[in-house]
């Protein structure tokens, strides 16, 4: 999947937030999450969890292993 969390190339500059200042926050919630998540493992894990809800099917869903 990983469309809705890559931080689009470029110079790093978002309009809100300062150079770099966004991927860095994002960075800190996925490492803040009570599973924490790289970037990685947004791709991975998170991706199926939104395709199952988008399709209904919980079966797509996986476990992160220690």
């Amino acid at each position: 999947m990983g469309l809705l969390f890559k931080i689009p190339p470029g110079n790093g500059h978002h309009p809100v937030f300062g150079p770099g200042e966004h991927s860095i926050r994002l960075k800190m919630k996925f490492q803040n999450m009570p599973v924490p998540l790289t970037a990685k493992m947004v791709d991975e894990y998170m991706g199926p969890i939104l395709e199952a809800a988008r399709d209904g099917d919980l079966s797509r869903i996986r476990n992160v292993t220690a």
